[in-house]
Parts: C-alpha cells; sequence; structure tokens
C-alpha cells in the first residue's frame, strides 16, 4: 500500500513520511498492531498535508527499495518523518530493523545483509539535507537471533543535527505487545491522540504521549526520546494571518515577488544572516539593519559581491560565530512588537556588540548605509538588497519568528557551498575509509583497486576491484563493502567480469556502468538486479569511462589511443579526443587512461605516456596540454605515468601522478603544479601512496585517492582553517 498527497498550503516546506509496518514474520510470533499502526499513523499524517509513503509486510529487498525510493525523493529543506512498527533488535551496539522473512537471519552476521541499519538509515536521510527528521521506532521486541551475542531490546541511537528520534520504550527494554483500543500498540494509541495538535512541537507532541504511556501503564512503558534539534519543529503548524503582505527583492536585482511566501521558499537562504541579526537587532533596542540611502542610490549600485579569498571566508565565518553567540541572548520585554514610534525604545545595542556587528557588516559589504532598502547577505557572502513594504509589520511579529527558524534551516543547507579555491588545502594525512587490509578477496579486502565513485545522495563509494575482478560497493563508515557487480569468478560471460577498470554510476537509469578492461566491452549493470550485466559497446580496449550532463558516455580506447563519445542508441560513437595514431603531437594520444568531461563538453585526458594532460575543447582537432608535458619526472613541471584526472568549477586540474606517489594540482594557466596530498616517497603511511590510480572529490570537497597497491581507499579532509 503507497499513497501520495499534496503538501500543505500552510507550509512553507514539503512534509514527507514514510511509513512502514510488519505483522506476518515466518519464524516470530505474529505481531498483532504493526500493520494497523502504519496506516492509521499514515491516515493522521495525511490530515495535515504530509506526503505519504506507506507499505506493510515487507521483505528485505522490498524494504530496502522502498527506503532508497524515499530517500531520492527528499530534498534540501523538506520535513521528514520515518516510523517502523514490527520486530528489531540491536548488535555491537547497532539497531536493525526486521523485515518478514526472519526466517533467512540465523547468525549475527545475518543481520548485517538481512535486515535494515537503523542508524545508517537515518545518516543517509540526513545526508540529503533536509529541514528535520522525526524517526519513530515501535520495535522494542524480543530478538530470535540464535547467537547469544544479541541483546533482547533496541540501543539508543545518536541523534544526527537535526533529527529526533523516539523509541516506543526505554533504550535496553522491551515494549509492551498490548493493545487498550484492540487495534494499535499502547503507544501508538497515544501518539494517535496527540500527533495532528495544531502549532505544537514534536517535542511537546512527544511529551505528551510519554506522560500518557506512562500513566496507562503504570511507568512499566516509558517511550525514550534522543534528540538533535536545533530549531522547533512542527508537525501541523497554523500560520497566522499576520504576516507581511508584500516582501521582494530589489527591482534593480531583477527580482520582483509579491507573495511572501514564494519569496520565502525562493529565496530563503539570502535571508537568513540578516534576519538573525535583525532578531536581535529587534529585541535589543533602536540600531535597526542597515540600509541604503534611497532606492535610486541602490539601482546605480552593484552590490552583488562575494567573499573570494580565504582571508575573508574566515573571517566572515568568525563573525557568523558571533551572531550565534548573540543570538543566545533574552530580550527582557517580551511579547513586544517595534513599530514606528517605539523603535528608539529599549535597551539599545551596546559596545563592543555594536562595533562587531558593524564589522561583520563591513566584511561582507562596505557600502551601507541608511535608507528603506534592507541589506540581505547570504551564509557564502552574496549581497542582495530587499524591500520590505511593511517592515514595521514584520519587525517582530508570530509570523516572522517561526520564518525566522524556517529560513535559519533553509541557509544552513546553503552553506555547503564549493570550498576549492586555487589555496584550498587538504589535510595531510589520509584516513582509510576501504579496504587496507592487504591485499584479497574477503569483503574487507581490495586488489589492486583502479577507480573510485562517490555516489553522495547514498552515501555510498563504488570501487572497481581490478584483481578481484568485480564491482564493490561500500557505505561510509562501513567495515566491509558489499559485491554488486560479478559475484562468479572471472570470465567473459554476462555475469562475469575481468580486470575491470574504471566505472561510474549512471542515476538516471539506475545502474553501474562498468570499463570490462580484459573482455574488451563497456557493461552497464543494474544496481537493482545485480545478477549480470549487458554489453553496450564491444571490441574496445576500454580503460576511463565519465558521463556528462546530457548522458552521453565517454570512454578512452587504451589501445587505438583515441576518446569517443557515445550518444544514446549510437553503435561507433564519435571520436573528441585523439584518433591520430599513437605519437606525443597535440592532435595525438599515447595510452589514454582517466578521462573527465567539464560542463562545456572539454575533455581532459590522462596522457600516460607521454606524461601529460591534455584538455580537447568541444570540437577541437588537437589538445591542449594543461599539466605536466615536460618529458618524465618528479619536478614540479612534470608527471610520471598521469592515471586518475579531475578538474574543479575553477578549471583546476588534479591529477594523480603515480609514480611520483602524489597528487598534484595544475591552476588554470599554470605553467607548474603543486602537490596536494603525498610527494613523501612510496609508502603506506598515512601521508603516502604506492603508486596512486583514481581520485575524486565528495559535496564536501573531500578528496578520495585509490591507493593501488597499497590496497586501500584514502580520504583526506578539506582543511578550511
Amino acid at each position: 500500500m503507497a499513497s501520495g498527497f499534496t503538501s500543505s498550503k500552510n507550509s512553507i516546506y514539503t512534509k514527507r513520511a514514510l511509513l512502514i509496518g510488519n505483522n506476518e514474520y515466518k519464524n516470530n510470533r505474529r505481531r498483532r498492531y504493526c500493520t494497523n499502526d502504519a496506516e492509521d499513523l499514515a491516515n493522521k499524517l495525511c490530515s495535515i498535508d504530509f506526503e505519504i509513503t506507506v507499505d506493510t509486510n515487507l521483505t528485505y529487498a522490498q524494504m530496502k527499495r522502498k527506503i532508497k525510493t524515499f530517500h531520492d525523493t527528499i530534498n534540501p529543506g523538506d520535513l521528514i518523518l520515518f516510523f517502523f512498527a514490527g520486530l528489531g533488535c540491536q548488535w555491537s551496539h547497532l539497531n536493525f530493523l526486521v523485515p518478514v522473512h526472519d526466517d533467512q537471519i540465523e547468525t549475527n552476521t545475518d543481520l548485517e545483509y538481512r535486515t535494515i541499519n537503523a542508524q545508517a538509515t537515518l545518516e543517509r536521510i540526513m545526508s540529503r539535507r533536509p529541514l528535520a527528521a522525526i524517526f519513530l521506532l515501535d520495535c522494542c521486541r524480543n530478538s530470535f537471533v540464535r547467537e547469544s551475542s544479541h541483546s533482547n531490546d533496541l540501543s539508543s541511537m545518536r541523534a544526527v543535527a537535526d533529527s529526533f528520534i523516539c523509541f516506543a520504550c526505554d533504550a535496553n527494554e522491551v515494549a509492551l505487545d498490548e493493545s487498550t483500543n484492540g487495534r494499535n500498540s499502547i503507544f501508538i494509541s497515544h501518539l494517535l491522540q496527540h500527533i495532528d495538535q495544531p502549532n505544537l512541537t514534536i517535542d511537546e507532541i512527544m511529551s505528551n504521549v510519554c506522560d500518557g504511556v506512562m500513566k496507562e501503564t503504570n511507568d512499566d512503558q516509558c517511550p525514550f526520546r534522543v534528540s538533535a534539534l536545533r530549531r522547533k519543529v512542527y508537525l501541523n503548524e497554523q500560520i497566522t494571518n499576520d504576516e507581511p503582505d508584500q516582501m521582494h527583492v530589489a527591482p534593480h536585482n531583477g527580482y520582483s515577488i509579491k507573495k511572501t511566501r514564494e519569496f520565502l521558499v525562493k529565496y530563503g537562504p539570502y535571508l537568513r544572516t540578516t534576519l538573525k541579526i535583525a532578531q536581535i537587532l529587534f529585541k535589543l533596542g533602536s540600531f535597526v539593519v542597515p540600509q541604503l540611502d534611497s532606492v535610486s542610490q541602490a539601482a546605480s549600485s552593484d552590490v552583488d559581491t562575494i567573499l573570494s579569498t580565504f582571508n575573508k571566508q574566515k573571517e566572515m565565518q568568525q563573525q557568523l560565530n558571533l551572531v550565534e553567540k548573540l543570538l543566545d541572548h533574552q530580550w527582557t520585554q517580551s511579547n513586544s512588537t517595534i513599530v514606528g514610534q517605539d523603535k528608539s525604545r529599549g535597551l539599545p545595542l551596546q559596545e563592543p556588540d555594536l562595533r562587531e556587528v558593524e564589522k561583520y557588516l563591513d566584511v561582507t559589504d562596505n557600502k551601507r548605509s541608511l535608507g528603506d532598502l534592507y541589506r540581505i547577505v547570504t551564509a557564502d557572502g552574496h549581497v542582495r538588497w530587499v524591500c520590505l513594504e511593511h517592515y514595521d509589520d514584520i519587525s517582530f511579529n508570530n509570523a516572522m519568528l517561526k520564518y525566522t527558524d524556517q529560513l535559519e534551516a533553509m541557509g544552513e543547507q546553503s552553506f555547503l557551498f564549493n570550498h576549492i579555491n586555487i589555496k584550498t588545502k587538504w589535510k595531510q594525512h589520509g584516513v582509510t575509509i576501504a579496504g587496507g587490509n592487504k591485499s584479497g578477496n574477503q569483503l574487507n579486502q581490495l586488489d589492486h583497486p583502479r577507480s573510485i565513485y562517490i555516489d553522495d545522495d547514498h552515501q555510498t563509494i563504488y570501487i572497481a576491484d581490478w584483481e578481484n575482478h568485480r564491482i564493490v560497493e561500500w557505505e561510509y563508515g562501513a567495515k566491509t563493502g558489499q559485491i554488486v557487480a560479478d559475484r562468479n569468478e572471472y570470465g567473459n560471460r554476462s555475469d562475469q567480469l575481468s580486470g575491470p577498470r574504471d566505472m561510474i554510476v549512471d542515476k538516471t537509469n539506475d545502474s553501474i556502468i562498468i570499463s570490462d578492461y580484459g573482455n574488451s566491452r563497456v557493461v552497464r549493470w543494474p544496481r537493482q538486479n545485480d545478477k549480470k550485466g549487458e554489453t553496450i559497446i564491444s571490441n574496445i580496449d576500454c580503460y576511463g569511462l565519465t558521463m556528462d550532463k546530457n548522458g552521453d558516455l565517454y570512454v578512452s580506447d587504451y589501445a587505438n589511443n583515441e576518446v569517443r563519445r557515445w550518444k544514446q542508441g549510437e553503435t561507433e560513437g564519435t571520436i573528441v579526443a585523439g584518433g591520430n595514431g599513437q605519437g606525443n603531437q597535440l592532435n595525438q594520444l599515447h595510452l589514454p587512461t582517466h578521462i573527465f568531461v567539464d560542463e562545456d563538453h572539454s575533455v581532459y585526458v590522462s596522457d600516460l605516456y607521454n606524461h601529460r594532460v591534455m584538455k580537447w575543447m568541444k570540437g577541437a582537432k588537437e589538445g591542449i596540454v594543461v599539466a605536466g608535458g615536460n618529458s618524465e619526472g618528479d619536478s614540479l613541471t612534470q608527471l610520471s605515468n598521469p592515471y586518475g584526472v579531475i578538474v574543479d568549477h575553477l578549471g583546476n586540474v588534479y591529477v594523480a601522478d603515480r609514480d611520483n606517489h602524489r597528487i598534484m594540482r595544475w591552476c588554470k594557466g599554470s605553467k607548474e603544479g603543486s602537490i596536494v596530498v603525498g610527494g613523501n616517497g612510496k609508502g603506506e603511511q598515512r601521508n603516502q601512496f604506492n603508486y596512486p590510480r583514481g581520485l575524486t572529490f565528495d559535496v564536501q570537497s573531500n578528496l578520495y585517492v585509490v591507493d593501488c597497491w597499497n590496497h586501500r581507499i584514502q580520504k583526506f579532509d578539506i582543511d578550511l582553517y
């Protein structure tokens, strides 16, 4: 059973819920109320305009697929609720949600592969950067695993920032499988009474639920809560009509939005910082948000700026921290509204706080003056001017306070901007996130891995495990990987691989595209049904793979010294780099390995035996040397057998300089590179490599390197300070 509903018109964010209830267990006594609980709670949430997905009696594969599909629908700023009723247990301080095929679970190890890890599910949902996520678990039931090291209850979970977790009973206790209404568990029967109450926060709702459960059970069952919420979260917020009528970005910036809520949704991130300052200033007195002298002056001023230097970014962050600190201050005149004639009343902002706020504004924009436009400063340093036609109305009413909370949340999500610039550095000691247990074919081992792909949406790493002839999926923080392509010995059947060199994830088709080098083919392997692949390109000495924003596939042909682009349905492809025989001229390549395509469809190629990286612009007949090209060597102007290559948004080239055991960066137009990480000789220390191959960045600009002969993947965190 699954349903979808339109989100509330009274909310400036979308509310989404996934509810699962399992009754029909194979080995254990049938649950009595779990499916009812999921369906009844879904109906309640539907009535307060949640978009609902609800399903019951799911197998492991169905639960995994349902959660993944739900995860993929989440947008930044959404309010998320996840509910599970059924069997659950803990092992090794982790909680597992059990599907109905519990007869397939005989050992504790089976829990890792046949149940849902609750903590990992929460963290994956939070990776989508929602406004908040609420986890409700009514599954503290007797465990059934035959081994003796399990526990008959659930352990506490770690709440990720902006998440809220509630168990039906206290940690390390077992919930009562009883009902007073004959339809729902005790916990859910009380939750149904409170969850749709208007203008209550989730903390207030669950406090009422806990009181009711404890009274009914004479304190035998006490729901347990863990909260990391940083703001008030309402499930059924009823916004009053005292909101401002018109608020829009000043027309000279090209925007004019008359509907307040539309403006808040679309431009919320631009409002976050100034509204935080305004909240302090409105509360403390007469010092108002700095304004321009006049609209005409604003029209002739270009105030759209960005903090381009590292020192400015750091200084701005320090000032943001100050604003956070100031927000902790309390205003003694509660429930007051500052209107025109009252703006001079109250306690004004005093030294040194006033000077610090002025300093903060000077950092972001030094053109501030008084007038009738209000400056909006984004978290990453952009400046906009906003007309507030009803400034007095919004200064301190309840609706604006609620908007401020929501805007802060939206702005925090937008703070994740691309940190990389020409001065960006990374920590010099890496952390092993996959492999590192010598060469081997166990699930915690790799054998000469060649390339890596980061799926930020699912917090998953895909690895081309070359000597093991397989593709391995490794979740963030996991101790072991899972084989997702070729569970058999190497070979040339459709369910086998032979020495895969590279792979990418095609999210549109939910599949992995693999450079099956030993079989001279490119194969597509479905992520959901991973038993065999489909050959999409044959008779090619394929090495590197990439895909552009249009979905066109690019493949480097190792033997023919060329790179071809394949559009959907093509059988031959089009040469986009090389193709003029082996050589070192600008229109030639000599064993191309890894490739990268930028937004302009320029192709970057690691030209192995020419010890250089080439850039071929769209339609060009010859390439441009953008890294190396000064024969083989270890100086800053040279490379030695380059492999992995990636280009940032500024056009800087990052390359795995294999035989120099280092990662290099060539800034756009530079004649020499700089060492990013490594360069400390061949070795297995945390600051060393042993023939690095592939490399990539995650969404937070952390660097990942395939340390081939150390049989591991290393992560180097970005160094922001």
